[in-house]
């Protein structure tokens, strides 16, 4: 579970999205933006078109978040929304996060 501190607040989530830099890949779209606050703050999205079963998507975002959460010092203070495709798999996505976020920078 990602902690309150760390959470994007549910506002500001349709203007990151309009408004941020993008990564599309099979697996994964990834919308970031600095921020003036001090901490990284995440939001995680999987769609039911993932997969129908809730227990599924809830462990895929918890595999999400628990890759952010143990890499926030090499995210910084940014914005960011994660937002997991059908195609997803634990290594495609951890390597993929790491990749762009590293990158961006």
């Amino acid at each position: 579970m990602i902690p309150r501190s760390h959470r994007l607040p549910a506002k500001q989530i349709v203007k990151l999205v309009r408004s941020a830099h993008r990564h599309h890949s099979p697996s994964l779209v990834l919308f970031w933006r600095t921020s003036t606050y001090p901490q990284t703050r995440i939001a995680i999205m999987v769609s039911r078109k993932v997969n129908t079963r809730a227990t599924v998507r809830n462990l895929m975002r918890r595999r999400v978040a628990q890759i952010c959460m143990t890499n926030t010092q090499k995210i910084g203070s940014r914005d960011v929304i994660i937002s997991v495709k059908k195609q997803a798999t634990q290594e495609i996505y951890e390597k993929e996060i790491l990749q762009w976020l590293g990158a961006s920078r």
